[in-house]
């Protein structure tokens, strides 16, 4: 474990080197790995540098939380977009029926969603290339197939259908793609004890904020 300043020193000395994992085969690519992903646009020390500042807090310019960091990799994070059309109403109370689609973003590392506003944001810049040439580790998803399916359909339906419409709605599943974020992970111990990891994120989404822009609760229809 190394304190702050020792860290910081080491990665002013090793900027642009590749780091040891510090497992071994850990998060090791499969042979063929063409898959979708956000190019990295993001200052990787300056992404890592920023972060750190946020896991700190700062009152009055003075960090907040004591922290040392552990371990650090480069990695590819598991993400999935998802777009479903819906229709909502047309019975009882409800009577006018309405209709339309919403986008959705599913981090399926910490298995999270947010609402894409595809509208006001344009298309995701997806690239798609062998990623098994990289030199980063691929997390797994934290849940199946269905158990992903099975989160982001209640937020759908909960944060989206239940908060705009006061109603469930009959969803459809018409588009999903699996993609991968670069970022990387840093092990963060909070008084030398707290264990807990963090993601600087690399692509565009990265700069303000490590979260996907255009959150927005608008809906189409």
């Amino acid at each position: 474990m190394r304190k702050l300043k020792d860290y910081v020193q080491e990665q002013r000395c090793e900027d642009g080197q590749p780091l040891q994992d510090g497992k071994k085969n850990a998060g090791k690519p499969p042979k063929k790995a063409m898959k979708y992903y956000m190019p990295v646009t993001a200052d990787r020390q300056a992404a890592i540098d920023e972060k750190i500042k946020t896991v700190q807090g700062s009152i009055f310019g003075r960090p907040v939380n004591k922290i040392e960091i552990g371990t650090i990799r480069d990695v590819w994070v598991p993400y999935g977009y998802f777009v479903y059309d819906y229709e909502v109403g047309g019975k009882g109370l409800f009577k006018a029926k309405r209709a339309g689609r919403v986008h959705i973003i599913y981090d399926m590392n910490e298995r999270h969603c947010m609402q894409y506003d595809e509208k006001e944001s344009g298309a995701l810049p997806l690239k798609k290339k062998d990623l098994s040439v990289e030199k980063r580790a691929f997390l797994k998803a934290a849940a199946d197939r269905r158990g992903i399916l099975r989160d982001v359909e209640d937020y759908v339906q909960m944060k989206i259908m239940y908060k705009t419409f006061g109603h469930k709605g009959e969803i459809k599943l018409v588009k999903q793609v699996d993609f991968y974020r670069p970022a990387v992970e840093l092990e963060v111990f909070f008084k030398g004890r707290n264990r807990n990891i963090r993601f600087a994120y690399l692509d565009e989404y990265a700069v303000k904020s490590e979260h996907i822009l255009g959150m927005k609760y608008r809906i189409t229809h």
